[in-house]
Order: structure tokens, then C-alpha cells, then sequence
């Protein structure tokens, strides 16, 4: 299916692992004018990577994933080459190709919801990608925006609460559908949500809450509870 903006969790971890966090991305015109969701970045603007990073989960922007991109492999195709071989290799996905860093719809950019469940499951052992990934507000100043960027995420940023939740991850376009990333916690059961092709956001965020309730009712410990019904897994996956 195709994951919209989900793909920036890829370019996310792959950017944390590989990258200098404090060495300065320099905005192509390419970037700047990257259509969707921006973090309104100019061409010539110098920004450390971590920011990007930071600005491209919490906002989207798909400016700065292709500022990512250009920076981490001097462009995107060869970005997109390193990423699918680090997804397939230390990753161990077997259902993705990723032909671009943001998710804007290509018909040969497509994945499964277990394969961005594994994907995210490895992301989240990274401490930097957990914090940017679960950063509900970031104040953002670049050369022509001083504001404060706000999750996207309903339930991380509060609007749809839900006691536990981590992290998340949305995206859009309309080929895609309504697409979501959660994580979320209870004492010692982490879970991970992911959800395609939803109808409504309404329908992606409903469809979560029923997987979270479910897998902290009956998962312990890494096991699933024998009266339930559902296979075993340590991640939560739905299909439509």
C-alpha cells in the first residue's frame, strides 16, 4: 500500500544513524520548493540536521526531507538507494521500496503495515528518534518563520487522548488514504499501532484506539493471552 508521510520515520532513522546531528544542512532550491507540507525552509538557509529532522517528524515538512536527502547522499535518488538497502539489510523489511524521502505519491513507492511496524519498531530503540518522534510542540526559527510547530499526531498532541501514547506519525495524500503510525506504553508493554488506507482520520484513530485496548488487554509480557482470539505478534496490525 502506499504510506504517504509515514515514509519520514525511514528517513528519520536512517538520517539519526548515519548522520552528524550537529553539522549544517544547506537548502537546495529543490528543497525550498518541495510541494505539501513545509517547514518553510529557503534555498541557501543553513540548518543543523537535527532540526531538520526534528521539523520534518513533528511538521512534516517535506522540504526538509528532501534537504535531508540532497545533504546525507548528494541526492535523492541516491538517497532513496542507500535507504532501501538499510531497510532491507539492518531493517530486515521484505515488502518495501521507497522511491522518495516525504511519501508524495509515486506508484512504485509502496509498503505494508508490517513492514512499517518493523521499521518503527527499530526506530524506536534509537533515544533521539524516541524524543523527536514523541515531541508534541518544537519551537522553529528560520530565516522566514519564527512560530511553533505543533505534532500532527491527534493523540500525542492531546486532542484525542489516549493514557500511554508515545509517539505517532500521520500522513495523507489521496492515493494513500488516511495513514497512521502510534506508539504507546503501559508499565512494561510497548505496542506499535500502524494503519492504511483509512477512509477518514476519524476511522485511522478509531481503528488505533481498538488495537492499543486490545493489545494491552491481552498482551503480558511479550505473550499474548491464550483466550484470545488474534495471532501472537509484539506489534499491532490492522488490514482493510
Amino acid at each position: 500500500m502506499y504510506p504517504a508521510s509515514l515514509t519520514k520515520v525511514a528517513t528519520a532513522i536512517y538520517a539519526i544513524e548515519h548522520g552528524d546531528m550537529d553539522e549544517l544542512v544547506t537548502v537546495s532550491k529543490k528543497a525550498a520548493k518541495a510541494d505539501g507540507s513545509s517547514v518553510f525552509i529557503e534555498p541557501g538557509e543553513e540548518i543543523e540536521l537535527s532540526k531538520l529532522i526534528a521539523g520534518m517528524l513533528i511538521n512534516s515538512g517535506n522540504d526538509a526531507a528532501i534537504a535531508i536527502a540532497e545533504h546525507m547522499s548528494g541526492s535523492e535518488k541516491r538517497f532513496m538507494k542507500d535507504v532501501n538497502e538499510f531497510l532491507s539489510k539492518e531493517v530486515n523489511v521484505t515488502d518495501t521500496h521507497f522511491t522518495n524521502p516525504h511519501g508524495l505519491f509515486d506508484k512504485d513507492h509502496v509498503t505494508t503495515a508490517s513492514d512499517l511496524a518493523k521499521i518503527t519498531q527499530y526506530a524506536m530503540k534509537n533515544e533521539t528518534f524516541r524524543e523527536y518522534f514523541g515531541k508534541k510542540v518544537l519551537p522553529w526559527e528560520v530565516e522566514t518563520w519564527d512560530t511553533t510547530l505543533i505534532t500532527h499526531h491527534k493523540i500525542l498532541k492531546g486532542e484525542l487522548p489516549y493514557k500511554g501514547i508515545t509517539g505517532g506519525k500521520t500522513g495523507f495524500v489521496s492515493q494513500s488514504g488516511y495513514t497512521l503510525i502510534s506508539t504507546a506504553t503501559r508499565g512494561e508493554q510497548d505496542l506499535i499501532a500502524v494503519t492504511l488506507k483509512a477512509p477518514s482520520d476519524k476511522v485511522a484513530y478509531s481503528d488505533t484506539k481498538l488495537l492499543f485496548n486490545y493489545g494491552f488487554e491481552n498482551f503480558k509480557s511479550g505473550k499474548i493471552d491464550k483466550k484470545a482470539s488474534f495471532i501472537q505478534r509484539t506489534t499491532l496490525i490492522p488490514t482493510r
